[in-house]
């Protein structure tokens, strides 16, 4: 399939609507569009190391990088220790704190 250099590759220059008009097309996309969307799904979720943690009193913190600490509750039964390495997704507690809700190892 040929795309006509002066309309996809406009004011580009001759010599960079000869290059592009060959290769662009190949490509998928142009340098004035978007690049094309990753297959990737998009989570909410965000990663941290867990700071401080009590099993006993069903609390515990989570340090993030580049930000302030995280209270999350421990689930019963949860095998977490300090140092883990940890996903998880901010919410608010009762009382419209942040905390890290839904808490999981990482992988």
């Amino acid at each position: 399939m040929s795309y006509p250099a002066a309309i996809t590759w406009q004011g580009l220059g001759e010599d960079m609507e000869e290059v592009y008009s060959r290769i662009g097309p190949s490509l998928g996309y142009s340098p004035r569009s978007e690049l094309p969307p990753k297959n990737k799904a998009k989570t909410s979720r965000k990663k941290g190391r867990i700071k401080f943690i009590n099993a006993e009193k069903g609390y515990g913190f989570i340090s993030i990088y580049g930000a302030d600490d995280l209270h999350f509750s421990v689930p019963d039964g949860a095998k977490l220790m300090r140092g883990d390495r940890v996903t998880f997704e901010v919410g608010e507690d009762a009382r419209g704190r942040l905390t890290a809700k839904n808490v999981r190892l990482a992988r």
